[in-house]
């Protein structure tokens, strides 16, 4: 069977105005075009859609409930056409943003009330993910664009920097060090230490350029369970410095110096899927780039 949309419109046209003339002016064609057209359809539909005659044309049971399923097809045609439109020009359409549970909230709420002034048809889709959850989705399909921390090994994605955070050292307040003001890595070289479970590398990152690879004591999910740890003497955490803002009893946290001291919020998305509306949300993203402490 091929019935195509035009001989859809074409028998709406005529079961509307139950006169082929009328229609055939309406469609601007010829009206025994039009009446060749009607006999096509029906013949692949197998139905009769029309009682004619000399004085009137009026609909079969058969073309009745065709015209009510036509009207149907006709009217989400059009509105995936206006839908697909809207989407090519940025104004219309869904994007899931995944977002790193630590360090991206305030962030967030910036860029999305950003994003929704110069977007606000734009259906937005918040998915909270640890970094490394987000490259997952990005690959699946599952987010359209993430909020990360620190960069990733995957050639399928694209990296723009949007923060540039600092990073900081909690640790016991009865730590040897805890009267410094502030500390470089390389003196932490011995400590063990707590990393986020299925987190990021900033540790790991930040302990490499500093000449070390770090004894890890255990993994635990979240900054709260990471500086509890650190009270109860488990060992020290590399955290950002918007953890400072956390209360943590018997906790110091302790800047540090040198150029691994820092840690980027990134903004990832696939490179092979272009997308208007992945755009508009980058070109805001880029916009609110700052440098570091700012």
């Amino acid at each position: 069977m091929c019935v195509e949309l035009r001989h859809i419109r074409y028998f709406l046209a005529v079961a509307e105005e139950l006169n082929f003339t009328r229609a055939a002016a309406r469609l601007r064609i010829a009206q025994p075009g039009l009446s060749q057209q009607i006999r096509r359809l029906e013949r692949e539909l197998g139905v009769d859609l029309f009682h004619r005659s000399h004085h009137a044309v009026q609909l079969t049971e058969a073309g009745r409930v065709f015209a009510q399923h036509a009207r149907q097809v006709l009217d989400e045609t059009d509105r995936a056409t206006r839908a697909a439109q809207d989407t090519a020009r940025g104004l219309l359409s869904r994007l899931s943003i995944g977002f790193h549970p630590d360090g991206t909230r305030e962030m967030l709420t910036e860029l999305l009330v950003s994003y929704r002034t110069r977007h606000p048809r734009v259906d937005t889709v918040l998915h909270e993910l640890r970094s490394a959850e987000q490259v997952d989705a990005l690959i699946d399909g599952r987010i359209h664009v993430g909020l990360a921390m620190g960069r990733h090994e995957e050639p399928r994605l694209r990296f723009v920097p949007v923060r540039h955070r600092r990073l900081v050292v909690a640790m016991p307040a009865n730590h040897r060090l805890a009267g410094r003001r502030s500390l470089r890595l390389r003196e932490l070289a011995g400590e063990r230490w707590i990393h986020p479970f299925g987190g990021s590398s900033a540790l790991l990152t930040a302990c490499a350029a500093a000449g070390f690879e770090p004894l890890i004591a255990m993994c635990a999910t979240g900054p709260d369970s990471r500086l509890a740890f650190v009270a109860s003497g488990v060992g020290l955490a590399l955290v950002g410095e918007w953890v400072m803002d956390r209360p943590a009893r018997h906790v110091v946290f302790r800047p540090l110096d040198g150029p691994e001291a820092t840690v980027d919020l990134v903004a990832a998305w696939r490179v092979d899927r272009p997308s208007p509306v992945v755009d508009g949300f980058l070109d805001v993203a880029r916009s609110m780039i700052r440098p570091c402490g700012a």
